[in-house]
Order: structure tokens, then C-alpha cells, then sequence
């Protein structure tokens, strides 16, 4: 079953998008497996999308599995890494779902949900 990825963000705060993401032989996407990454980012709470777009697949995705001292998950690493802008994260309290449309070369589309939650910040 797929899983839906969530984190604690601060608001107005740019968090780090990390996964490691696999296609349908449960082999990692590479930037010579991926045509294009579409993402869209919704505040949950109005059903209204705040940002969309897409993204260029050579700046997020590595061709080999990447462990450094960010990714603390497990010892095997990721492959996609996204810093998206804290314009759109504007409201603390309340879920952004943040969800990437991932079409492979062959045509094959991916799906990768986020949910963050950002933490208001009285100054912001």
C-alpha cells in the first residue's frame, strides 16, 4: 500500500523534501528514467491549491542513492531532494498537502504525496 509522507514544517519556513522513490520494477528513478515532475501544493483546510508548477528533474533527482547527514532515515539513502518555497507554507495550523506527479520515460506515472504540517511561528 502507498504511503503518504508527513512532517512537522515551520510556517513561512522552506522545508526539505526528501524520498527515496522507486517505479513499478521497484528500481530507484534516475534522471534518465524520469521525462518530467509536476507537483501541485494544496492548503487542506480550503481545498485550495497555493502553488503549482513543475520541476526541473537534473536539480531533485540523483542518479545514485544519496546518504548524508540530512536524511536520517535509514541507512540506504534517497533519491529526490526538494526544497520548495516558504510562500507556500503561509499558515501554521493547518495541513499542506504536497503531492508530485512523477511521469516516467516510458510514460508511466508516479505518485508521491506529502502532508506538512507547519508549526505557527508568532513573528512570521
Amino acid at each position: 500500500m502507498p504511503s503518504v509522507f508527513g512532517a512537522e514544517i515551520y510556517e513561512d519556513g522552506t522545508p526539505v523534501i526528501m524520498a527515496r522513490i522507486t517505479g513499478t520494477a521497484n528500481t530507484a528513478i534516475t534522471t534518465g528514467t524520469v521525462s518530467s515532475i509536476a507537483y501541485t501544493i494544496t492548503d487542506t483546510s480550503t481545498n485550495t491549491v497555493v502553488d503549482s508548477g513543475s520541476l526541473t528533474v537534473a536539480n531533485v533527482v540523483y542518479n545514485t542513492l544519496q546518504t548524508d547527514a540530512v536524511w536520517t532515515q535509514d541507512s540506504t539513502g534517497y533519491n529526490f531532494k526538494w526544497l520548495p518555497s516558504a510562500s507556500s507554507f503561509p499558515n501554521g495550523g493547518v495541513t499542506y498537502a504536497v503531492e508530485l506527479q512523477i511521469t516516467a520515460s516510458g510514460g508511466e506515472k508516479i505518485q508521491v504525496p506529502f502532508s506538512l504540517t507547519p508549526v505557527s511561528i508568532w513573528r512570521s
